[in-house]
C-alpha cells in the first residue's frame, strides 16, 4: 500500500518536529529540565498540557498577569517509588524579587485520589543558571509520596509574576507531552527578559 502525498507530508513533519524538539532539549544545560510554556489558553486542567511521565525532568514556564488569572497543566505518575518533587522558582528580577511571599505564585496540586496539596512561597534560595545568564529564586519546594494516576496543577498569584515550576527526577528519560511543545532557547530568553 503506497502512502498518499498528504500522509508523506505528515510523516516528514512529524520527523522534523521530533528532531527539532530533541535538538532544543539537547542544547539546554545538562542539568536543565525540558522547558514547556503555559499561556493564557492553559486554564482548564483537562485541556492543558499533560506530561506523560511526571517523573521526567520538566520546567513549566509562564506568568500570571493579575490576581484573577491562573495557569494549569497535568502530569501522570505510573511509578510511585520516587515520590513527588516540585519546586517553584521566579526570576531574581523585579517585580518578583520585590514581592512578599503571600504575593508570589502559589500551586494547588490535585492528586488522582482528589486530595489537595498547596505549595506556598516559604523560602528565597538563589539558583544561578550561568549557561543562560539567568538568576532565579527558589521560593517553594515540596517533596512527598505519590499515587498512581494523573495530577492537575494550578498556578495562581496575588500579583503579576513570572514562574518556573520544576519537577521530576534526574536520570528519568523525557517521555513527552500532549497539547504543548518543547520551548526554544529564544522563547526562554524572551520570557525571562519581559516583566509580566
Amino acid at each position: 500500500m503506497s502512502l498518499t502525498w498528504t500522509n508523506r507530508v505528515r510523516r516528514v513533519l512529524t520527523v522534523v518536529g521530533t528532531a527539532t524538539a530533541a535538538v532544543v532539549a539537547l542544547a539546554l544545560p545538562a542539568s536543565a529540565h525540558t522547558p514547556i510554556f503555559l499561556d493564557e489558553t492553559d486554564v482548564v486542567p483537562w485541556t492543558a498540557p499533560r506530561m506523560y511521565n511526571g517523573d521526567s525532568n520538566a520546567s513549566f514556564f509562564g506568568s500570571v498577569p493579575n490576581s484573577h488569572s491562573w495557569r494549569t497543566y497535568q502530569f501522570t505518575i505510573s511509578d510511585t517509588t520516587r515520590g513527588l518533587d516540585i519546586a517553584t522558582l521566579v526570576p531574581d528580577l523585579a517585580p518578583e524579587n520585590t514581592l512578599a511571599p503571600r504575593d508570589l505564585p502559589t500551586l494547588l496540586v490535585i492528586t488522582p485520589d482528589f486530595k489537595a496539596i498547596t505549595i506556598k512561597a516559604n523560602e528565597r534560595t538563589a539558583v544561578p543558571v550561568p549557561e543562560l545568564g539567568h538568576n532565579y529564586l527558589q521560593v517553594a519546594h515540596y517533596t512527598g509520596p505519590s499515587v498512581l494516576g494523573t495530577y492537575s496543577v494550578i498556578i495562581a498569584g496575588a500579583q503579576p509574576a513570572r514562574f518556573q515550576i520544576t519537577h521530576g527526577h534526574h536520570g528519568v528519560d523525557w517521555a513527552g507531552i500532549e497539547d504543548a511543545e518543547v520551548a526554544s532557547l529564544d522563547q526562554i530568553q524572551e520570557w525571562y527578559n519581559a516583566a509580566p
